[in-house]
């Protein structure tokens, strides 16, 4: 799939610089680059505890107001006196 990147001037000389020492494309070098990124960041991640792997999903599900775990005893009571006696 094309991609298009704009590189600053020093990028662009290093770039060529390991195109000419490599004899590769300058697509070969960009997706071995990308390639040895990924993998050092995946690397990085799998050592972080579980928690700060987990950190970018914290709090993205909402299950509703956090109050009601704590004043269930509260919202119970006024469903029964709501309800009468006897029902």
């Amino acid at each position: 799939m094309p991609t298009s990147i704009r590189l600053d001037p020093h990028t662009e000389a290093r770039l060529q610089r390991l195109v000419r020492r490599t004899g590769r494309t300058k697509s070969a070098v960009i997706r071995e680059a990308i390639e040895r990124l990924d993998e050092a960041v995946q690397q990085r991640e799998s050592e972080l505890p579980l928690a700060e792997r987990l950190r970018p999903f914290i709090g993205v599900v909402d299950l509703g107001p956090a109050a009601r775990g704590r004043n269930a005893e509260v919202i119970l009571r006024e469903r029964f006196r709501r309800a009468g006696p006897g029902e």
